[in-house]
């Protein structure tokens, strides 16, 4: 495939739209199934891949980085909960920082299984 965004643009898309769309929450926890419907409608706009059935953040993620949970589980600010067979997505800062500064935090897990390294 062939993407008309670089790498870091599209992270950052990603992250800033998730990061915006789950602090609307009052508790900052969304479904699943909610957040990728916000996700795919808030990034529509932008135009990633020539096809039109390519032009979608999700599958983007989903092929970039072999899905949205994979993709949320590698990285430490957000957390997935399962409650009622239902996935529930949360931002894991809770303390009430700019969108600027949580995106700069944002950071991969060290490994993608978070085994223990010992340096």
């Amino acid at each position: 495939m062939k993407w008309r965004v670089s790498d870091s643009r599209g992270l950052e898309i990603i992250h800033r739209t998730l990061i915006d769309a789950l602090r609307v929450q009052p508790k900052k926890y969304m479904s699943l199934n909610d957040l990728i419907f916000l996700l795919n409608n808030r990034t529509k706009h932008y135009k990633i891949h020539e096809q039109k059935k390519h032009n979608c953040m999700t599958k983007y993620i989903r092929l970039k980085y072999g899905g949205i949970i994979k993709f949320l589980d590698s990285y430490s600010t957000y957390g997935i909960r399962i409650k009622n067979n239902v996935e529930y997505v949360y931002l894991v800062a809770d303390d009430p920082i700019h969108t600027e500064s949580l995106l700069q935090e944002v950071k991969p897990w060290l490994t993608n299984d978070r085994d223990w390294i010992i340096l």
